[in-house]
């Protein structure tokens, strides 16, 4: 199977995580992710993705007043060892 799939099949490896209250490791463990969850847990979805999306800006050249933008997403619901690879970053565009 092509690996890109693949992390699809990871994106619900959430639901069997342990939760220590009061430790905070990752977004998982914050009560904005607790709330995202009571809404996930309806069965009627069989998956859906939390998606973070960044706007990046940097300077291509010295001495330019040029800059360059990329928008790039990365999905939340993927395992933190593997959630910001570049193979799971994916570009939406540049400005």
């Amino acid at each position: 199977m092509n690996s890109k799939f693949q992390i699809f099949f990871r994106c619900n490896s959430w639901k069997d995580r342990e939760h220590t209250p009061g430790v905070y490791k990752d977004w998982f463990d914050g009560e904005k992710f607790r709330e995202y969850q009571e809404w996930m847990n309806d069965d009627s979805y069989d998956l859906s993705l939390c998606l973070m999306v960044n706007l990046d800006w940097w300077q291509p050249y010295k001495r330019t007043v040029y800059s360059l933008g990329g928008i790039y997403t990365s999905v939340l619901n993927l395992p933190r060892e593997i959630r910001q690879k570049l193979e799971n970053i994916f570009t939406l565009g540049t400005v």
